[in-house]
């Protein structure tokens, strides 16, 4: 018995975060960095870490507090965003984890009709913290996929609003790394990233 926890100990041990979630750790702890100092941190390439950094400015979840080369210009966490570390696509806009896009999805078939406000200032007061880019990149990835509509405003300055028209069940549709949507309602992939952008 004593050999086993043994085992399980040294196994424990050996399991290390890597990828996107050690560069996010090195990050959290470091608050203030460079390039260099994330990648050495976190054991990951420096070309890595390079990309990464971009995307979290992009998405204004890191800023660029002293301007040289980018190699050796330091960045600041602006918004720690949790344990796990935000996935960002090419644009900045974020791809949702699953437990925000349950909640989005549960607001959305609750209200029927809505702007990406409306579905912000629910979960705000529901106690759950999320970003507007969030909001927006699972509307617009939805509304590709043929489950929402967007209403015509009279005034085009209104901010935009939404109809669902597919309502496929409780399950939220994932939208995953690769840029597609899976439905576990139906079983399905329903999206992949061929259409055309839809403006938000």
């Amino acid at each position: 018995m004593s050999k086993n926890i043994k085992k399980t100990d040294r196994r424990r041990r050996i399991i290390k975060t890597s990828g996107r979630q050690a560069q996010w750790e090195a990050i959290k702890k470091l608050q203030i960095f460079t390039i260099a100092e994330v990648s050495k941190k976190s054991k990951e390439k420096l070309d890595t870490c390079r990309l990464y950094i971009s995307l979290l400015v992009k998405a204004k979840i890191v800023e660029e507090v002293v301007n040289q080369p980018f190699e050796t210009s330091k960045f600041q966490l602006k918004k720690d965003v949790g344990f796990h570390h935000p996935r960002i696509r090419k644009d900045g806009t974020r791809i949702p984890d699953g437990n925000t896009q349950d909640a989005i999805w549960r607001l959305m078939r609750l209200f029927k009709k809505f702007s990406f406000i409306e579905l912000d200032t629910a979960l705000r007061n529901a106690g759950l913290e999320t970003h507007l880019g969030t909001i927006k990149g699972y509307i617009q990835s939805l509304a590709k996929a043929g489950y929402l509509k967007r209403l015509d405003q009279p005034n085009p300055r209104q901010i935009k609003t939404y109809l669902l028209v597919k309502n496929s069940g409780p399950k939220p549709p994932i939208v995953q790394k690769v840029n597609r949507i899976f439905d576990p309602n139906l079983k399905e992939i329903t999206w992949r990233e061929d259409d055309e952008e839809i403006s938000l």
